[in-house]
């Protein structure tokens, strides 16, 4: 296990979000049956084969003036042979300076990006005012893995075939009270509705794969499953949690406590505009 970040200042939090999100690439996509992975000291980059975006792409960028057009053209090369769009994640230690412009010039365009939000698990929470109708349920096996994926793919619009492949992953990963990726699912009067991820990585407490049903929207079922996972890293003695946030979820994030700390910016290649 690393080290628990424990640095809250405003550059301390940014590292967090930053570090958190490149052991979460690593950890994810290293695990997925097919996947290219790979790691040096300028790059992490992978390419999984599967059709969406966010499951080819790169990140934490320490590229030089020098060789960093050579190096895009070498990740263009890589996802036109496997016919796959990719998003690259533009965190605020992207190396050069002017990487988002020569993204372009490559062809990729920018998205809409995304707060990186980070909370101080020490500062004290309001609890939650929530129905009776709403559990939590920790996923330990892999008959609740199953419904977890379900409400997953449900959540975000993923084929079955992604689908898949997260549930190879995370069972490969591990579903014991040891792994680095920890999931949990909130039903609602007894059914599945809502899902979320603990992933620790860098010493830090992440949270990923929010999502819930829309059938169950505004119901606090997003609140509640996000809290189950701040409560988890809280037990593992961490003192920060952070998260890369949609639109949807932020105001939500925001009255759990979460704070911008950084932007993360979005860039897509091959995806129709």
């Amino acid at each position: 296990m690393s080290a628990i970040h424990t640095d809250v200042s405003p550059a301390g939090m940014v590292q967090a979000v930053e570090e958190n999100l490149s052991a979460v690439c690593r950890l994810l996509y290293s695990h997925i049956p097919g996947a290219y992975y790979q790691e040096d000291p300028e790059l992490i980059c992978w390419a999984t084969g599967l059709p969406h975006p966010v499951l080819n792409g790169a990140t934490r960028a320490r590229l030089t003036p020098e060789n960093a057009d050579a190096r895009l053209e070498e990740l263009i090369a890589l996802f036109r042979k496997r016919g796959v769009p990719a998003m690259w994640w533009y965190d605020p230690s992207s190396q050069p300076t002017d990487l988002g412009a020569r993204l372009e010039a490559h062809g990729f365009t920018r998205g809409k990006g995304m707060p990186g939000m980070a909370l101080d698990l020490q500062k004290p929470q309001a609890p939650l005012a929530l129905s009776p109708a709403l559990a939590i349920r920790k996923v330990t096996d892999e008959a609740t893995l199953r419904l977890w994926i379900g409400v997953l793919c449900r959540g975000y619009g993923l084929s079955e075939q992604i689908g898949e492949s997260f549930f190879t992953a995370c069972v490969q990963i591990g579903l014991g009270p040891d792994s680095p990726a920890r999931h949990f699912l909130c039903t609602l009067d007894g059914e599945p509705a809502a899902c979320a991820s603990l992933c620790a990585g860098a010493g830090i407490g992440g949270i990923y794969n929010v999502a819930t049903l829309p059938e169950a929207r505004r119901q606090g079922c997003g609140a509640l499953v996000t809290q189950a996972c701040l409560d988890a890293a809280r037990e593992d003695g961490y003192r920060v949690a952070i998260l890369q946030a949609s639109e949807m979820g932020e105001p939500v994030y925001r009255r759990l406590g979460f704070e911008e700390a950084c932007r993360i910016e979005t860039y897509f290649w091959g995806v129709p505009a």
